[in-house]
Protein backbone atom coordinates (compact mmCIF):
# COMPACT_ATOMS: atom_id res chain seq x y z
CA UNK A 1 0.00 0.00 0.00
CA UNK A 2 1.13 3.56 -0.71
CA UNK A 3 2.90 5.48 2.45
CA UNK A 4 0.50 8.57 1.65
CA UNK A 5 -2.88 8.55 -0.20
CA UNK A 6 -3.38 9.12 -3.92
CA UNK A 7 -5.44 12.47 -3.90
CA UNK A 8 -5.54 12.67 -8.07
CA UNK A 9 -6.55 9.86 -10.71
CA UNK A 10 -3.56 11.66 -12.75
CA UNK A 11 -1.10 10.43 -9.41
CA UNK A 12 -2.38 6.54 -10.01
CA UNK A 13 0.07 4.59 -11.44
CA UNK A 14 -0.54 0.87 -10.75
CA UNK A 15 -2.85 -1.16 -8.23
CA UNK A 16 -2.13 0.08 -5.34
CA UNK A 17 -2.17 3.65 -6.40
CA UNK A 18 -5.94 2.65 -7.76
CA UNK A 19 -6.72 1.39 -3.97
CA UNK A 20 -5.12 4.46 -2.46
CA UNK A 21 -7.20 6.84 -4.47
CA UNK A 22 -10.11 4.95 -3.61
CA UNK A 23 -9.83 4.92 -0.33
CA UNK A 24 -9.52 8.46 -0.48
CA UNK A 25 -12.36 8.91 -2.11
CA UNK A 26 -14.58 7.28 0.29
CA UNK A 27 -12.77 9.40 3.09
CA UNK A 28 -13.68 12.33 1.31
CA UNK A 29 -17.55 11.37 0.45
CA UNK A 30 -17.69 10.10 4.45
CA UNK A 31 -16.73 13.50 5.24
CA UNK A 32 -18.81 15.39 2.85
CA UNK A 33 -16.03 16.99 1.55
CA UNK A 34 -17.60 15.00 -1.61
CA UNK A 35 -21.34 15.37 -2.00
CA UNK A 36 -22.88 13.05 -4.19
CA UNK A 37 -26.70 12.31 -5.34
CA UNK A 38 -26.72 8.81 -4.36
CA UNK A 39 -26.06 8.13 -0.47
CA UNK A 40 -24.57 4.66 -0.78
CA UNK A 41 -21.71 5.75 -3.51
CA UNK A 42 -18.84 5.79 -1.01
CA UNK A 43 -20.36 2.12 -0.25
CA UNK A 44 -19.80 1.30 -3.78
CA UNK A 45 -16.28 2.67 -4.29
CA UNK A 46 -15.42 0.94 -0.70
CA UNK A 47 -16.11 -2.39 -2.84
CA UNK A 48 -14.61 -1.90 -5.91
CA UNK A 49 -11.10 -0.48 -3.31
CA UNK A 50 -11.65 -4.09 -1.41
CA UNK A 51 -12.21 -5.91 -4.45
CA UNK A 52 -9.17 -3.99 -6.56
CA UNK A 53 -6.97 -4.95 -3.64
CA UNK A 54 -7.35 -8.63 -3.74
CA UNK A 55 -7.84 -8.96 -7.29
CA UNK A 56 -4.41 -11.05 -7.65
CA UNK A 57 -5.59 -13.82 -5.17
CA UNK A 58 -9.13 -13.55 -7.54
CA UNK A 59 -7.17 -13.95 -10.92
CA UNK A 60 -4.10 -16.82 -9.38
CA UNK A 61 -7.93 -18.69 -8.39
CA UNK A 62 -9.19 -18.30 -11.87
CA UNK A 63 -5.96 -19.09 -13.14
CA UNK A 64 -5.44 -15.82 -14.72
CA UNK A 65 -2.12 -13.46 -14.47
CA UNK A 66 -2.08 -9.86 -13.07
CA UNK A 67 -0.22 -7.44 -15.09
CA UNK A 68 0.53 -4.09 -13.58
CA UNK A 69 -1.04 -2.86 -17.00
CA UNK A 70 -4.50 -4.17 -16.69
CA UNK A 71 -6.82 -4.96 -19.56
CA UNK A 72 -10.25 -2.89 -19.98
CA UNK A 73 -12.12 -6.54 -19.10
CA UNK A 74 -10.40 -5.97 -15.94
CA UNK A 75 -11.52 -2.80 -15.06
CA UNK A 76 -14.96 -3.99 -16.36
CA UNK A 77 -14.65 -6.71 -13.76
CA UNK A 78 -13.89 -4.47 -10.82
CA UNK A 79 -16.86 -2.34 -11.27
CA UNK A 80 -18.94 -5.54 -11.39
CA UNK A 81 -17.51 -6.77 -8.13
CA UNK A 82 -18.43 -3.84 -7.03
CA UNK A 83 -22.09 -3.95 -8.04
CA UNK A 84 -22.43 -7.32 -6.52
CA UNK A 85 -20.47 -7.12 -2.79
CA UNK A 86 -22.42 -3.16 -2.43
Amino acid sequence: MEDRAIVRPEDVHGRAGLVSYLEHLVAEIETGKIVTENPRTHMYIEAASAWTDGLDLWLEGKGIGLSENPTWQIVAMIFTAAVYCE
